[in-house]
């Protein structure tokens, strides 16, 4: 079965999944509380990275931040432009690029870069997070910081939902299973789509007899960190002043936690 980690293809259609309304809405909270927890109080260059469909992207931008917003699924791409458009933002007002977040290259460039709603650890191995940790290290200029939003491995243990339904408004379900493997090392995950009589089409269906719902299995991977795990990640790749917090909003990393929030800085 294929595996969704390296799979542009699973991405774009888990996209309606993973990005229903009240997520993109959810934005722009998310972003105030976050540049509350930076003290960012005046525009700088940010780059977020994977952007997704660019919901924050899009929100920093309208709080006058100039953004850059990179991922490598080209269709969350044009989702974004879109949505920046629905906003009554500019066409340059963030520049999008296509881009894998391991591999990306532009030294010294931003104050700012945010990695958000676990975009990490989907890496066939940890040498992919390392690699990952580096491009956000030499993208930044000295003395700017990192932000990354992720599901700590305290947070996982306390809250692992094996089995989660998500119904969508075309009428497509979600079944979203998950597993801990080694040791809590690793989250497996299984996502099963089952997709109603006369529902837009799928790239890799099991074909039922005409007019029988359809379904489309893929399964993957979710590396977990601990806070002070991802610290010493961080650390290696040069990273200071490496912080951890249990939310947005700046509680402390403890047994009420509800995301593992961490800010690090590139040495002056």
């Amino acid at each position: 079965m294929k595996s969704f980690n390296e799979s542009p293809e699973f991405w774009d259609d888990m996209g309606d999944t993973l990005f229903p309304p009240e997520r993109i809405a959810a934005a722009d909270p998310e972003i105030d509380a976050l540049l509350a927890l930076l003290q960012v109080d005046r525009p700088v260059d940010v780059l977020d990275m994977p952007c997704g469909v660019g919901r924050h992207s899009i929100a920093l931008a309208r709080r006058g931040h100039r953004v850059t917003g990179v991922d490598r699924t080209a269709p969350y791409l044009e989702r974004a432009r879109r949505h920046a458009a629905d906003a009554g933002l500019a066409p340059d007002a963030v520049r999008w690029l296509v881009g894998d977040m391991r591999e990306f290259d532009e030294p010294a460039r931003y104050d700012l870069v945010v990695n958000l709603w676990t975009s990490f650890g989907y890496g066939p191995d940890r040498e992919d997070d390392r690699r990952a940790a580096r491009a956000f290290f030499r993208t930044l200029r000295p003395g700017g910081r990192l932000l990354m939003d992720l599901a700590g491995k305290e947070v996982v243990v306390r809250r692992l939902q094996t089995h989660r339904w998500h119904p969508r408004a075309d009428g497509v379900i979600v079944l979203e299973q998950a597993r801990a493997v080694e040791d809590f090392r690793r989250i497996e995950q299984r996502w099963i789509t089952i997709i109603p009589p006369g529902v837009g089409a799928s790239p890799t269906p099991t074909q039922p007899p005409q007019g029988m719902a359809r379904y489309v299995e893929r399964c993957g991977s979710l590396r977990l960190y601990s806070a002070c795990e991802l610290a010493d990640l961080l650390e290696g790749v040069g990273f200071i002043a490496c912080r951890a917090f249990g939310s947005a909003q700046g509680t402390p990393y403890d047994h009420e936690a509800q995301r593992l929030v961490v800010i690090a800085q590139r040495p002056a």
